[in-house]
């Protein structure tokens, strides 16, 4: 079994770090994503080890917690952003590398 988590969406398949990478620099539409399709794939991902390695569901957590912020501010009209971030796509994400 391979221990690497690896997302297989419609529009992407590889690691979960890629992929929030690839949101950030608007490759991919966070329209797109499916963080439920992603969430239940991890799921079952955990479900395959006997033994739940806390450091890789910690990494898990943390791509999660980005992609739903994406996502949620994805949601907001322009108007309701603060006004540093209306500038480009990223920053209106919330992005900043």
């Amino acid at each position: 079994m391979e221990t690497d988590y690896k997302v297989k969406l419609e529009v992407f398949e590889g690691p979960l770090d890629l992929l929030l990478y690839l949101i950030k620099r608007d490759e991919i539409d966070i329209y797109d994503i499916s963080i439920e399709r992603i969430t239940r794939q991890y799921l079952e991902y955990l479900q395959a080890f006997k033994e739940l390695k806390i450091d890789i569901a910690g990494e898990f957590v943390v791509m999660a917690a980005n992609l739903i912020y994406l996502k949620s501010r994805s949601l907001l009209p322009l108007d309701q952003q603060p006004p540093e971030e209306r500038h480009c796509r990223c920053t209106k994400l919330g992005f900043f590398s």
